[in-house]
């Protein structure tokens, strides 16, 4: 009996830890929350994981979001931004998010698309706002800080989203080793 239920425990936490994959992928803190589940399995049974493990994946967990909150911000950078336009992608990212997953109501897609396009509208408006430019110059500047910020965003969610992968796989074959 204690097999069948070390198993079912086992399977029903590689499947939470793909769901929170998922939610990684949305912008929801499902790294965080593998780790959470980890820590309190750990609780359950000490010989799950071991400290170094549960070590390993939180610092993955912190790179994870390192990654994500700077790659807006990086990228609106590469495209020529001011410090204002690169703080403006962060915060258009996270409310780009919010919004495109009620405006475009296709799981997943809403999400990644709204914080894609918040990041670069957000980045292009404080941009338009620099006294630096004017005119053709400025709207060209504007539109490239945008796209940057934009695809910076993209490669956020690709990379978080592999790093989640890489930490339920990680969490995945170790509760079972």
């Amino acid at each position: 009996m204690e097999l069948a239920l070390s198993i079912a425990i086992g399977v029903s936490f590689v499947v939470y830890c793909l769901a929170m994959v998922g939610a990684t992928v949305i912008g929801l803190p499902g790294m965080w929350m593998m780790l959470v589940a980890a820590l309190g399995l750990k609780l359950y049974d000490p010989s799950l994981f071991s400290w170094w493990l549960l070590g390993a994946a939180g610092a993955l967990t912190l790179a994870g979001e390192i990654a994500e909150l700077g790659s807006s911000a990086a990228g609106a950078k590469v495209g020529g931004a001011s410090k204002k336009a690169m703080g403006a992608a962060v915060i258009g990212g996270i409310v780009g998010a919010i919004v495109g997953t009620f405006a475009i109501p296709i799981p997943v897609v809403g999400t990644i698309v709204g914080s894609a396009v918040g990041s670069g509208l957000a980045a292009s408006a404080v941009e338009l706002r620099a006294k630096d430019f004017e005119g053709k110059e400025l709207r060209k500047r504007a539109a490239k800080v945008g796209a940057g910020a934009a695809a910076g965003r993209l490669v956020a969610v690709i990379v978080k989203g592999a790093m989640a992968l890489a930490l339920a796989l990680l969490l995945g074959v170790a509760v079972f080793v």
